[in-house]
């Protein structure tokens, strides 16, 4: 491969075990469960120093030991949550191409970028009576399409201003 190019791929497998008592009169078991974590970054660099990059990784977003308490919570005993032992985690896949440029002291980073999730926990609401109950389910899709610049600026010596924004549209189902 051309030194102006540069390919970096990896992966990493995480195995997750949550050992929690919870005060039920029968024995709850968390699921255990594994994933492979794959990243790939491929970048090339342009004239003036100029590179261009497009990126992919995955990640992973475990479920809280709140959304897995199978006991009722709550202290108003007219809206209560339930937890579910059976959650699985949310997995993100995310694209990215960015443009980074360096002009006059300032280095520039423009980026666009897609996420979408599987698998999302989403909390559902039902009225039984006079109570309103929460449970949480992986029932969710979330897609999200979005761009980011980030500026660095040298103002002098040491001294040194950053700052950046986002701005995205996300749609949850």
């Amino acid at each position: 491969m051309p030194k102006s190019y540069s390919l970096k791929a990896g992966a990493r497998y995480e195995y997750t075990t949550i050992d929690a008592s919870f005060k039920k009169e029968e024995e709850v078991t968390i699921p255990s469960y594994g994933v492979l974590v794959p990243s790939v970054n491929f970048s090339k660099k342009l004239k003036n120093g100029n590179t261009l990059k497009a990126s992919y990784n995955r990640r992973i977003q475990r479920p809280s030991i709140q959304f897995l308490n199978p006991n009722i919570q709550g202290s108003n005993p007219l809206n209560i949550t339930v937890g579910n032992p059976n959650l699985q985690p949310e997995y993100t896949n995310n694209y990215e191409l960015s443009y980074s440029t360096f002009i006059k002291g300032t280095t520039l980073n423009f980026s666009t970028f897609a996420r979408q999730t599987n698998d999302a926990i989403q909390s559902i609401r039902t009225n039984t009576g006079d109570t309103i109950r929460t449970d949480y389910l992986n029932i969710g899709k979330e897609d999200a399409y979005g761009t980011s610049l980030f500026a660095n600026v040298n103002i002098g010596g040491k001294l040194t201003l950053s700052g950046g924004g986002d701005v995205y549209y996300a749609v949850s189902r």
